[in-house]
C-alpha cells in the first residue's frame, strides 16, 4: 500500500523550497561540533592504564564479527550505531552466488536487480539505476566509485568468492567516515588474510547459463610471511529478450591477482596485493541514424574493459593499545563502448588512526589524499555517435580529513558518537559532513541507537563536462534527440538523515535486528530543458538539450528487519524484509517532466528467506527464497523466485555442489534499462554444477 505524507505539508515543503536560495550547508556541524567540545571538557579524564579497552571478539557469533566500516579499525558488529549488516563466508556459501551482486541480494534495504547478461542494479534505499550515485562500494578498501558517472560498474568488480572474508554493509549515509557519496550506504568487500589460504584450490562451475574456472594456490614464502596468487575465468551466456532471441550480451572474463601478507611483529603487519583483468561482452543498443525512415539503428555495441590495480597497507598497534593503519593503492582502468570511451588512472593516500583519550573517549582519525587524471574520447559523429567532454582530460585532487569521537556517557550504557569529515574537491570546492549518533545499551540483550547525519553527492565529471545523446524522442523527420549538456552551475546533492535502530539478542542463536529511517533530500539532479539546437550540414537532426540541475528535492522513509536464528545445531536462517517509501517533486521552475518517475524505480517491499540445513556431516541443504515488489514507473511486476541447492563432501579435499536457480518461474524480469535505449531482456531459469578441490 502507498503510504503517503499530508498534502498540506507537501505543499509547505514546495513553497518553502521552491526557488529560494540554497539552504545553508553547515548548520548540523556547528551544532555537533558544540555538543562535541562541551562533552569533551565535561567527561575528559586521564588514566591510560586503566582504558586499554580495545577487546578482540570471538567471530563464532554473526553479532561478535569485527568489522571496520563503522569507523574504527576494529569494532564489534552490533556495537556500532547504524544499520550494519554482515555476510559472512559461510552465508555465501550457502546463497549459491556466484558473483558479488547475487551475494548482496539477503541484505535488506539493497535493491539487486539484474538488467541482463552482464549488468546489475545495486542501490540502497531507493534511487535505483544502472548508474546508481548514492552508494559507495569498496574492495579491500579499494574505491570503485566511478570518477567519471558516480557509480559502480558491476560487471568490472569480480573476485574469488571462496577467498572472500566478509562484506560489510552500511544502509545509510557513511560520509562522517568515508566521505562523499556515502550517501545513502556503504558497502566494503573485504578479502581474508593469507594465512587462511594456505593451500591450492581448483573450482570448476558448469551451468546452463554460466562457466567459471579458478586456480589459486597459496603458501608461505618465509616465517610469518604467507601468499596466494589466483587465475580466475568466467563465461556468462547470452540472455533472453522478450521476444525468446539471443540478446547478444555475453561476457567473457580472464582475471588473476595476488596478495602478500607478512606478519613482522606483533605490532607491524604488511599487506600487498594486485589484480589484472581483461573482458569482452556487448549488448544491443539502439542509436541515432541519419538515414530514413527511422532514423534509428539497433547496433550490436562490442565492449571492451580491463585494468590493473595495487594495493598496499600498514598496520600498527601501539603499546598502549592505540591503532594506526596506512592504506595506498594505484588504479588503472580502460573501458570503449558506445557511450564511453575512457582511460584513467588514479592514487590514493589514506592513514587511520584510533586511540583513547581519558577515561571515557575513544577517538579515531584520518586523512587522505586522492589524484585521479582521466582521457576521454570524442565518438563518431558521422555515425550518429553524439559524445564529447571540454576538457576531453581532467585532473582531480580530492583532500579529506575525518575525525571521530566515542564518548562512553555511562559506563557499559550510554555512548555518545560525534564525527565528521571535511573533503574539499576541484567542482564544489570544501564538503562538511558530519554525524551524531546515540547508543543505549539497555542490558545484555537490547540495545538501542538513534542517529542524524549529514551527506552529500558531488557532481561527477559527465554532468559537469560531458556532452552525449541519451535517446531519441521523435523518429521526425527530422529526427529530435535528447541530449544532455553538463553544467559548471550544478552543485551537490544534500541529505538530512535521520535513523532509529533497535537489537535484540537473546541468546547466541538468535537475534533480531530493526532499523528506521527518514530521509531529507535536498538539491538532487533533475534534468532541465535548456534550448533545441539543429545538427550541423550536411546532417539533418535536431537535438532538445537538457542541462543537469538541482531542482529536485524530496523524502524517503522506511524500515529494515533482519532475524537470525540457529534452529538446533544443523539448522540456521536468516529472514529479512525492507519497506521504503520515496516522495519526489521538482520545484516551481524546474522544467524537468521525468525525474519525479524515480520514486518506481525501487521496490516498496522486500523480503528474502535463506536457509541452510547439515543434514549429514558430508551433506548441506541450501534454500534462499526472495520476493521483490513491483517498479510501477518502468512496468515491471513483482515476483516471488526460489534457489535450491545441495552440497557433497566427497571426501576431506573434494566438495560437489549442484543449484537451481529462478526455480518458480521459467523467466522473470528485474528492472527495465532506462538509458541509451539497451535491449530488455529476462532473468532464465538456471541449474549448474561444481566441484572445489583443496590440496
Amino acid at each position: 500500500m502507498k503510504i503517503s505524507k499530508p498534502l498540506v505539508y507537501r505543499r509547505d515543503r514546495k513553497a518553502k523550497r521552491g526557488d529560494s536560495p540554497a539552504r545553508s550547508r553547515f548548520p548540523l556541524s556547528s551544532l555537533l561540533i558544540g555538543v562535541w567540545v562541551a562533552l569533551s571538557t565535561q567527561l575528559a579524564a586521564a588514566d591510560m592504564e586503566k582504558l586499554k579497552r580495545l577487546k578482540s571478539f570471538s567471530l563464532e557469533e554473526l553479532a561478535e564479527v569485527e568489522v571496520s566500516i563503522g569507523g574504527k579499525l576494529a569494532q564489534k558488529a552490533s556495537d556500532i550505531p547504524a544499520a550494519v549488516y554482515v555476510i559472512t563466508q559461510d552465508d555465501i556459501r550457502s546463497s549459491g552466488a556466484t558473483n558479488i551482486p547475487e551475494v548482496l541480494r539477503m541484505v535488506p534495504g539493497l535493491h539487486v536487480a539484474r538488467i541482463d547478461a552482464n549488468k546489475w542494479i545495486v542501490s540502497s534505499r531507493g534511487f535505483s539505476s544502472r548508474i546508481t550515485n548514492k552508494l559507495l562500494v569498496m574492495i579491500d578498501g579499494r574505491s570503485v566509485y566511478s570518477p567519471l558517472f558516480s557509480g559502480v560498474l558491476w560487471e568490472q568488480q569480480d573476485l574469488v568468492l571462496e577467498d572472500v572474508d566478509r562484506i560489510e554493509v552500511i544502509r545509510g549515509p557513511g560520509a562522517a567516515v568515508w566521505g562523499a557519496n556515502a550517501v545513502n550506504g556503504v558497502i566494503n568487500i573485504l578479502t581474508r588474510n593469507t594465512a587462511q589460504t594456505q593451500d591450492t584450490l581448483l573450482t570448476g562451475t558448469v551451468g546452463t547459463e554460466q562457466g567459471i574456472a579458478v586456480v589459486r594456490h597459496g603458501g608461505e614464502l618465509a616465517e610469518n610471511t604467507h601468499y596466494r596468487a589466483y587465475l580466475k575465468y568466467r563465461h556468462q551466456d547470452d540472455s533472453k529478450t522478450f521476444s525468446g532471441d539471443d540478446a547478444k550480451d555475453a561476457l567473457d572474463d580472464v582475471r588473476a591477482g595476488f596478495r602478500v601478507d607478512w606478519a613482522k611483529s606483533e605490532q607491524d603487519t604488511f599487506t600487498f596485493m594486485g589484480d589484472a583483468y581483461t573482458s569482452e561482452t556487448s549488448e544491443q543498443i539502439t542509436t541515432l541514424d541519419f538515414q530514413p525512415p527511422d532514423y534509428a539503428k539497433l547496433r550490436e555495441d562490442d565492449i571492451q574493459f580491463s585494468g590493473v590495480n595495487f594495493i598496499g597497507k600498514w598496520k600498527r598497534v601501539h603499546a598502549d593499545g592505540a591503532q594506526g593503519e596506512l592504506k595506498t593503492y594505484v588504479d588503472y582502468t580502460e573501458r570503449e563502448q558506445w557511450v564511453l570511451d575512457e582511460r584513467r588512472s588514479l592514487f590514493d593516500i589514506d592513514y587511520r588512526y584510533q586511540t583513547l583519550v581519558g577515561l571515557h573517549h575513544e577517538l579515531s582519525l584520518g586523512a587522505g589524499y586522492r589524484y585521479s587524471k582521466d582521457q576521454q574520447s570524442d565518438g563518431n559523429y558521422s555515425e550518429g555517435q553524439v559524445i564529447f567532454y571540454t576538457p576531453d582530460s581532467r585532473t582531480e585532487h580530492l583532500y579529506s580529513a575525518f575525525i571521530q569521537d566515542d564518548i562512553e556517557l555511562q559506563e557499559d550504557q550510554w555512548w555518545l558518537t560525534l564525527g565528521t569529515k571535511l573533503e574539499h574537491n576541484g567542482y564544489t570546492g570544501y564538503e562538511v559532513q558530519p554525524n551524531l549518533r546515540l547508543r543505549w545499551q539497555v542490558n545484555p540483550v537490547h540495545m538501542a541507537w538513534g542517529a542524524i547525519s549529514r551527506a552529500v553527492r558531488t557532481p561527477s565529471r559527465g554532468e559537469r563536462d560531458g556532452f552525449l545523446v541519451t535517446g531519441q524522442i521523435d523518429p521526425g523527420p527530422p529526427p529530435i534527440a535528447s541530449i544532455l549538456e553538463g553544467s559548471d552551475a550544478f552543485d551537490s546533492e544534500e541529505l538530512i538523515a535521520y535513523e532509529l535502530g533497535y537489537r535484540f539478542q537473546p541468546t547466541k542463536r538468535m537475534g533480531l535486528d530493526a532499523n528506521f529511517f527518514f530521509n531529507d533530500y535536498d538539491q538532487l539532479q533533475s534534468f532541465e530543458y535548456s534550448h533545441t539546437s539543429s545538427a550541423p550540414a550536411p546532417i539533418t537532426a535536431v537535438g532538445n538539450i537538457f542541462n543537469p540541475g538541482n531542482q529536485l528535492y524530496g523524502e524517503t522513509y522506511g524500515a529494515e528487519l533482519s532475524l537470525f536464528w540457529r534452529a538446533g545445531e544443523s539448522w540456521q536462517w536468516r529472514v529479512n524484509y525492507s519497506f521504503l517509501e520515496m516522495n519526489l517533486e521538482t520545484t516551481e521552475s524546474s522544467t524537468d517532466i521525468i525525474s519525479e518517475r524515480f520514486e518506481g524505480f525501487s521496490p516498496e517491499h522486500q523480503f528474502n528467506i535463506l536457509s541452510s540445513y547439515q543434514w549429514t556431516p558430508d551433506f548441506r541443504l541450501n534454500a534462499f527464497i526472495r520476493y521483490v515488489d513491483e517498479l510501477p514507473s518502468l512496468g515491471v511486476d513483482e515476483y516471488l523466485e526460489l534457489d535450491l541447492g545441495a552440497e557433497w563432501q566427497i571426501n576431506p579435499s573434494v566438495t560437489l555442489s549442484a543449484y537451481g536457480r529462478n526455480l518458480l518461474n521459467d523467466a522473470h524480469t528485474e528492472t527495465m534499462p532506462s538509458l541509451f535505449a539497451t535491449m530488455p531482456t529476462e532473468v532464465e531459469r538456471e541449474f549448474y554444477i561444481k566441484l572445489t578441490g583443496r590440496f
